[in-house]
């Protein structure tokens, strides 16, 4: 799940508090190399398992033993100085006997010994919670975080030392990954003791991060995930942190302010459009309200029909009703997403991604900044593939003489333009741009405050809240074409 999709599907999710920001934080964890002592079961060798049966019946002389097994006396001596060394028997040094203990009896019933054995391995430790886990997953170096647009959210907990690893959630981790990997794992036994720490080093995580504002309280709410599974203890940690001055989100309550009574709407978007699009706004919950019935009715259909409640009969009728149901959920949502309506900032990254995905012959992207945090990777591997299409895609950027873009990124798309596809790329420098527009082919336009190609919900600006309308009527993306043509000096199809 995308943090896009995310936000969409919460936004609504705190009384009260509407959803004005969103981004991909980089949550510290610290990667340590521990050496730690397991008390891990051992099988008895068959002939250890000899001696000390050899013992139980009162044949106590190594000699004698070596006798009745014919066996060379050093292999034996071996087999005794490692049974001895574990408790299992004694050594009477004048009598030359030995006696098997009590815990060696226990062993030879169980055809097993405890003993232990030291490890090395990486655990890790969150830089929020505390929390330990053993896993080898990938996490992301300090300075792989700027070209993957994550933000680097501030550790909790210090580096820690060794007094600092709890034999309890050390001895937790090494529970949990032994049931993950069941009989594959290698942690078997218990934990004996913390020895040392060899190594230890800072990575990051990635989390998706919602924020909420209630203007009335001026207070702030979060959720935080990790994929799609909500952590509640990063969001109290996060909070606190908050409160305590130590700031992991930008607060400023101007911008706040500023952002929403300062929407920019275009004077190019037809007045019926805006209309339709704010009375659309209006029934949106009814709609929402309405697909999530279907849906539910559907899932409950499809459970009755994998179960046994049904007669045939019954199932094939119920199989039918499905498919109405379905029919009606398909034409629900086609209405849903081709009405004209207005954007809430998170639903303008999808239809960036679907317009370079499914665009059959011209994208057009107008953004008066190009920034990594907008031009990251994955929109740049899509224009690539666009244009192997042949797909034509128009970017006309720039808001001043001044180079406010990263050079970088503009290298980039240069190169780009000077592959074999590359006459299909137009990068157009507009100088005093402050549209923010986004056209794909003749089937839709979206003219916002949201820019397309530097902003991904970057908390590093403060709240948020960008608005957009989107429309599929032709004479809406015929205008904004001819207008945009005039700007860019090209004709655009």
């Amino acid at each position: 799940m995308t943090i896009e999709e995310l936000a969409q599907k919460n936004a609504n999710v705190v009384a009260g508090y509407d959803l004005v920001k969103y981004f991909e934080a980089a949550c510290p964890v610290y990667k340590i190399e521990l050496n730690f002592t397991l008390q891990k079961k051992k099988p008895l060798s068959i002939l250890q398992e000899f001696i000390l049966k050899f013992l139980q019946e009162n044949v106590t002389s190594t000699s004698m033993i070596c006798d009745f097994l014919g066996i060379n006396s050093d292999v034996v001596f071996n087999a005794i100085a490692d049974l001895r060394a574990n408790d299992l028997l004694t050594l009477d040094i004048y009598r030359e006997k030995l006696r098997i203990t009590d815990k060696g009896r226990t062993v030879l019933k169980k055809a097993s010994m405890i003993v232990p054995e030291e490890l090395t391995f990486c655990v890790i430790m969150d830089g929020l919670t505390g929390n330990m886990f053993i896993d080898t997953k990938r996490y992301y170096k300090g300075n792989e975080l700027k070209d993957n647009t994550m933000v680097s959210l501030k550790a909790a907990l210090e580096r820690p030392n060794i007094e600092d690893i709890s034999y309890e959630k050390l001895n937790n981790a090494i529970k949990q990954y032994r049931i993950s990997n069941g009989k594959n794992s290698f942690f078997e036994g218990e934990l004996l003791s913390i020895n040392k720490i060899e190594k230890i080093y800072t990575e990051y995580k990635k989390i998706f991060i919602l924020v909420y504002y209630n203007y009335e309280k001026e207070t702030m709410e979060l959720r935080a995930f990790d994929k799609s599974i909500r952590c509640q203890e990063y969001e109290t940690i996060i909070l606190r942190m908050q409160n305590d001055r130590l700031h992991q989100i930008e607060f400023d309550r101007k911008t706040i302010v500023d952002e929403l009574n300062e929407r920019p709407l275009l004077n190019s978007i037809p007045k019926e459009i805006i209309e339709e699009a704010e009375e659309f706004e209006n029934r949106k919950t009814d709609y929402q309200k309405q697909i999530d019935v279907l849906k539910t009715k559907i899932i409950d259909f499809n459970e009755q029909i994998d179960g046994e409640t049904f007669s045939e009969k019954e199932k094939v009728t119920a199989t039918q009703q499905v498919r109405i149901l379905e029919k009606q959920l398909e034409k629900l949502q086609s209405r849903q997403q081709s009405a004209n309506r207005i954007l809430n900032t998170y639903d303008h990254r999808p239809l960036l991604l679907r317009a370079l995905k499914d665009a059959r012959n011209q994208v057009v992207i107008v953004s008066p900044w190009i920034k990594r945090s907008g031009l990251n990777q994955e929109v740049l591997s899509l224009i690539e593939k666009a244009l192997q299409k042949k797909v034509q895609i128009v970017i006309g950027y720039g808001i001043s003489d001044q180079q406010d873009s990263d050079p970088k990124i503009l290298n980039q798309l240069q190169k780009m333009s000077n592959k074999e596809y590359g006459r299909y790329l137009q990068i157009i420098n507009l100088n005093n741009t402050h549209e923010k527009v986004l056209i794909c082919d003749n089937d839709f336009l979206v003219i916002t405050s949201f820019n397309w190609l530097s902003f991904k919900g970057d908390p590093k600006f403060g709240f948020r809240q960008e608005t957009g309308y989107y429309t599929e009527i032709e004479e809406g993306i015929k205008k904004m074409k001819e207008n945009l043509s005039q700007r860019m000096g090209i004709d655009l199809l």
